[in-house]
């Protein structure tokens, strides 16, 4: 059994210690690293993240800020405030239609 234990651990720190064997340069070609905004903003961004804050609330805004899209997480906010707005209008309202109803009615 401690043979076979040394030898499990023994292949699992061989295993990672053979993550680098491709080709490792020192030298950064800074021309190929140079990414600017409009290159990785889509158009769409906007309508996509209104979407995302509006359906999936906090956690579109997380999925939003994460594909590193200002604008995107932008929308998201006012996706998720709007959604909030109308879930209190909702409310306010149905609360108002039962205050006014005929207690008989409800029954």
């Amino acid at each position: 059994m401690k043979n076979f234990l040394l030898i499990f651990i023994l292949s699992l720190s061989f295993n990672t210690m053979n993550f680098a064997s491709f080709p490792v340069f020192t030298e950064v070609n800074s021309e190929s690293l140079l990414i600017t905004k409009n290159d990785i903003v889509s158009p769409d961004s906007i309508f996509i993240g209104f979407l995302l804050g509006f359906f999936m609330g906090p956690l579109g805004i997380l999925i939003a800020y994460l594909m590193f899209d200002r604008r995107m997480g932008r929308a998201a906010i006012k996706g998720f405030l709007l959604s909030v707005l109308l879930a209190i209008i909702l409310v306010t309202i149905s609360y108002i239609a039962l205050l006014r109803a005929d207690p008989i009615t409800l029954y």
